[in-house]
């Protein structure tokens, strides 16, 4: 099958596709966990200064 400028599309980037699976993993964990508000709360006092 062609695309419309003739050139066949490529392979899926199951690098690219594996890491951001693994962030929004760790971020959901992070988010369950608390860790999330702890993040926040020490941006927060970091840009308060």
């Amino acid at each position: 099958m062609l695309a419309p400028l003739g050139v066949t599309p490529g392979d899926m980037p199951l690098d690219v596709t594996s890491i951001i699976m693994s962030v929004i993993i760790a971020i959901a964990a992070m988010q369950v966990a608390g860790g999330m508000d702890y993040l926040i709360d020490l941006a927060e006092r970091v840009l308060r200064r």
